[in-house]
């Protein structure tokens, strides 16, 4: 089955813990709210221009690594929506194109200081 995200929704397949592989060290912040990564898989069009009715695209790429925090995957999907994506087998979310920290391809090292 292939999933089609609508408007500024991406579809990722989220990375296990811990967040330190390929050179990627992410910090969490002091309220739990861990920032999380993954695998963009599907990316909607876009949501629609409210003056003119164009479409503003996703500046995101099937393939691309995102970085997000936590709270945007549980909190604004609801629990219907991630019992849903994790009965199709794989670690999925559906997240908001806006939400994302950061994009970054396979094997960018990133560091913080």
């Amino acid at each position: 089955m292939e999933l089609r995200p609508n408007g500024e929704w991406i579809l990722v397949r989220i990375d296990p813990f811990p967040e330190t592989k390929n050179g990627v060290i992410i910090l969490e912040d002091t309220t739990t709210n861990k920032v999380r990564t993954g695998t963009v898989l599907a990316v909607g069009p876009g949501n629609r221009a409210k003056d003119t009715g164009e479409r503003i695209p996703v500046r995101l790429e099937k393939g691309e690594k995102v970085a997000f925090l936590r709270w945007n995957l549980e909190h604004q999907n609801g629990k219907r929506i991630l019992a849903f994506l994790e009965g199709m087998g794989d670690d999925l979310g559906l997240i908001k194109a806006r939400d994302v920290l950061f994009a970054f391809h396979e094997g960018t090292e990133i560091n913080f200081q």
